[in-house]
């Protein structure tokens, strides 16, 4: 189900960090942790409400045509990757709901807070400031600050914007 529209004026920060700006991050905002596979033990936050996620960051494209960096061509000799997957999107639409409902701000975090993370607060800026609160200046300062450090996983957004049409009947 789609989130309530709430009343113009509202917004809520969505903020993409790195692993170690994470670590010292306000913990008590919600956090979505985007973790490399392998390496889930070292995610180690002391935030109150985390959604963990595991997924390499790949695209479809780049796996089936072995553009990878030299990181996942080591790793994707001894196991499969993990994409980003439409199940992802929904524990993200439901969990960045449950900030909002609480009038709460979130943070996204991956390893480097360029990729994984930066596509999910795109996405999450776009539905929440823009579609929902129809908040634009909230929306722009929030863009601006997300993309001072945008190299988006292109894959991340495209499933997370086609599961939020699905969600609200538009696709």
């Amino acid at each position: 189900k789609p989130p309530n529209i709430t009343p113009e004026g509202k917004k809520m920060l969505i903020n993409a960090l790195s692993f170690s700006e994470a670590q010292t991050s306000d913990t008590s905002v919600p956090i979505i942790s985007i973790q490399d596979s392998g390496y889930e033990e070292f995610y180690n936050l002391k935030h109150k409400t985390i959604l963990r996620l595991t997924f390499d960051d790949v695209t479809s494209y780049t796996v089936r045509h072995r553009l990878l960096h030299p990181f996942y061509e080591e790793a994707f000799k001894t196991r499969e990757p993990i994409l980003f997957n439409e199940e992802m999107a929904f524990q993200i639409f439901s969990f960045a709901e449950k900030a909002r409902q609480n009038n709460q701000n979130l943070f996204i975090h991956c390893w480097a807070g360029m990729s994984r993370s930066v596509a999910v607060a795109l996405c999450l800026n776009t539905i929440f400031n823009l579609l929902i609160y129809c908040n634009i200046s909230h929306y722009n300062s929030s863009l601006k600050q997300i993309l001072t450090k945008a190299m988006p996983n292109s894959d991340v957004i495209k499933i997370t914007m086609q599961t939020y049409l699905k969600c609200i009947g538009e696709l």
